[in-house]
């Protein structure tokens, strides 16, 4: 049985951290377990009847605290349990539970790059206008200049060399490429491109997203949505 007075202290903790409160969950039984939904982590208390005290006559409890992820030099087993031994009073559990925030709050603000990236791509989404045929002079010209346009951007951004010679070389071949593909061929592949550079250079989020927006920008609503 655990007091409400317990419960609240470690809501309070979640709420100081800066953390959403409707993205945990609280049982409060045989034991007490709080889990962050969106990963899975959780944080258990359990009460346990470790004998009876020949002074008192009294059952005494002890509390054996675990919570996932287990950490090894900072690198996190999520599926693996770290439990600790087993201690007498409540005092021990706020300062382990402010260590499995501080675990929850570094996860859950870490940047789904994959999810970004996909996120990015479905800027220049297929769609019915983009006909199957090649782009006529006057296009090519158009397309081959905001090419150039793009590189010019992007060798104005502080990505590392290494980047801006990477991707300035992919934009000029997708210059060359656009004389010999149709629109939408062109299209697919100017995306893979730029994606496939993107992820090959290990580029950061915002990286990435500064990439993306000049892309997005130069190109926006010609032939690529």
């Amino acid at each position: 049985m655990f007091l409400n007075s317990q419960k609240n202290q470690l809501f309070n903790m979640i709420k100081e951290a800066g953390l959403s409160l409707h993205t945990f969950k609280l049982e409060a039984k045989e034991h007490l377990l709080v889990t962050h939904l969106p990963t899975g982590f959780y944080f258990k208390v359990l009460s346990k009847s470790v004998g009876v005290a020949s002074d008192t006559n009294r059952e005494v409890f002890n509390l054996f605290i675990s919570y996932t992820p287990l950490t090894v030099n900072g690198v996190l087993f999520p599926n693996q349990e770290k439990a600790y031994a087993p201690v007498g009073k409540w005092d021990t559990v706020p300062a382990v539970f402010t260590h499995w925030v501080a675990l929850v709050k570094k996860e859950s603000e870490e940047p789904d790059m994959w999810a970004d990236l996909e996120r990015n791509m479905l800027l220049f989404d297929t769609t019915a206008d983009n006909d199957d045929v090649a782009f006529t002079n006057a296009e090519l010209r158009t397309v081959q200049a905001k090419l150039r346009e793009a590189a010019r951007q992007i060798a104005g951004t502080e990505l590392p060399s290494e980047a801006i010679d990477k991707l300035t070389l992919v934009l000029e071949q997708q210059a060359t490429q656009s004389e010999s593909l149709t629109k939408k061929e062109w299209k697919m592949n100017f995306v893979a491109a730029v994606t496939s550079a993107v992820i090959g250079l290990a580029l950061n989020p915002t990286q990435a997203h500064d990439v993306f927006a000049i892309i997005k920008s130069v190109f926006s609503g010609l032939f690529l949505n």
